[in-house]
């Protein structure tokens, strides 16, 4: 498992993986006063349209290391999120073999 923290919005970002080459469904849960829905219903539209990794976009399903890409981007610097478990799990996907259609 992995999981991402932002003090500042008391906001969590999990993944349920159990390598760095599984796909999961991000599961934000925040607990943000007044209203912790509106800040999971933001960011998860935020996020399924960012980008991971090669640049394609999240959608509902990512990798570890897609999620890491994401969260690391300018874009969500504000939130402050920070990794706080499952390291093990965001390592780089293998290169795109040269003359491979991306």
């Amino acid at each position: 498992m992995i999981k991402w923290q932002s003090e500042t919005f008391k906001t969590a970002i999990t993944l349920a993986v159990k390598s760095s080459e599984a796909i999961a469904a991000p599961n934000i849960k925040s607990e943000y006063e007044p209203n912790p829905t509106l800040v999971e219903e933001l960011l998860n539209a935020h996020l399924s349209k960012s980008h991971g990794a090669y640049g394609h976009r999240l959608g509902d399903r990512c990798t570890g290391f897609d999620l890491s890409v994401a969260l690391t981007h300018t874009e969500f610097l504000p939130y402050g999120f920070e990794l706080v478990e499952g390291e093990e799990f965001i390592a780089p996907p293998p290169p795109v073999p040269e003359g491979a259609v991306s």
